[in-house]
């Protein structure tokens, strides 16, 4: 299975945050939208509005990075309280790791283990197409393995009766 099949049945939607939200913004959007990070970037009024309802397409924008739950903990680890009022750009990490539509889950899985992230930027063409977390690979590697266990079940049957 390919990155894109995985996204095609996840959906593409990116939730993503200008990186001069405040921490706890940022963290109230994670609780709203119910995931573990956010995409970060330069990003006016409309984009952030159009990425909020649901449009994956994110134009021209640079992704500048992502800021997740692991950032957050290390900064409230490292710098307490204060950090929450403190701008996402703070404490985002800058290089995102990334992979392409094509891309092999399994690549996908070696670059997760690789660089030990939970979350990864889908880029096309220079654009991002959407972000897989390590249970969106997870699930889908697990999907495979039943199908594939199915199917052999299936030719276990078929032999068994070809050979009665």
């Amino acid at each position: 299975m390919r990155v894109a099949e995985l996204l095609r049945h996840k959906g593409d939607l990116v939730r993503s945050v200008d990186r001069h939200v405040t921490v706890s913004e940022a963290i109230r959007l994670m609780a709203a939208y119910n995931v573990g990070a956010l995409l970060v970037f330069e990003e006016d009024a409309a984009l952030l509005e159009m990425a909020n309802e649901g449009t994956a397409w994110l134009g021209s924008a640079a992704l500048l990075g992502i800021i997740s739950e692991r950032e957050i903990m290390v900064g409230l680890a490292k710098r307490g309280a204060t950090v929450l009022d403190e701008q996402v750009a703070e404490i985002m990490v800058v290089d995102v790791p990334v992979v392409v539509p094509a891309d092999s889950i399994q690549h996908a899985m070696a670059v997760i283990t690789h660089v030990r992230v939970r979350h990864l930027a889908v880029v096309n063409d220079g654009k991002v197409a959407g972000l897989i977390s390590i249970g969106d690979v997870v699930k889908s590697r697990l999907n495979e393995k039943i199908k594939e266990n199915a199917v052999l079940q299936d030719i276990a049957r078929l032999s068994r009766v070809l050979s009665a």
